[in-house]
């Protein structure tokens, strides 16, 4: 694996970093100034499990938002990314500083569940400007994310839970990912959608966004899993759900 990471250039090392915590600055669509109506913060770890959330900055305006849901003022998704380098020709040698990423909706609150993907190049500054092509009234436009690296340290501790298969409701999916000071987790099913992230204060203490869904009981495993040593395998029972440890950064 060192000898692996060696032999990557610094600019891929950069695009492919996870476990990854991305803050978006800014949305352009077509050639149009970037800017930002939403809280972005997508968390990424090892394996290509995401867990991306969007809050909507101004809850007022409904349906403003490039995709939105009918549950909560916003946007949110989980699944699997994948990371393709550039392949060159014998007319084109291969590009640098750019990757193509593929990110799979296995939840998604606008329920579209398909597959996107998008070109990520590293900018001058160390940021990242995300390019590809989304359909918007009827038509296919090009936009552009900016996000830059909000990792709190260079290795930080992370971890990835899964909800297990119930024989109540198969429908139901859900993911809670942990990485540093950032925790981000989404549960789905045929009716219902609950969304919630958590990051740490100034004092160390865990806090939740208060723009997450509500709930009279505990549904996601977002401070379970706040604690540091879980390790693979763990399992919490929530009501009637089953929780489960599928990845994390804690050596047994």
């Amino acid at each position: 694996m060192a000898e692996e990471q060696a032999n990557t250039p610094n600019w891929a090392q950069k695009l492919l970093k996870r476990p990854l915590v991305e803050i978006r600055r800014g949305l352009s669509l077509g050639y149009d100034a970037p800017k930002e109506v939403s809280s972005v913060v997508a968390l990424t770890v090892p394996s290509g499990r995401y867990v991306d959330i969007r809050f909507q900055l101004n809850t007022e305006i409904r349906g403003s938002a490039i995709k939105d849901s009918g549950e909560f003022p916003g946007y949110a998704t989980a699944g699997m990314s994948f990371t393709h380098m550039p392949q060159g020709t014998e007319s084109c040698a291969a590009y640098e500083s750019t990757i193509h990423v593929q990110w799979e909706h296995s939840i998604d609150s606008s329920r579209a569940f398909d597959t996107d993907g998008a070109d990520m190049y590293l900018l001058s500054n160390g940021d990242t400007m995300e390019i590809g092509f989304m359909m918007l009234r009827g038509e296919w436009k090009m936009f552009k994310e900016y996000w830059l690296d909000g990792s709190p340290e260079p290795n930080p501790s992370y971890m990835a839970m899964e909800l297990m298969p119930s024989s109540g409701n198969n429908s139901e999916k859900g993911m809670v990912i942990r990485i540093g000071n950032y925790c981000q987790g989404i549960l789905q099913n045929d009716s219902d959608l609950w969304v919630e992230r958590w990051q740490t204060d100034s004092n160390g203490e865990w806090k939740i966004d208060a723009r997450s869904t509500k709930s009279h009981e505990a549904v996601l495993p977002c401070q379970w899993s706040a604690v540091e040593g879980r390790k693979l395998g763990d399992s919490i029972e929530f009501g009637d759900r089953s929780w489960k440890v599928v990845e994390t950064s804690t050596i047994p």
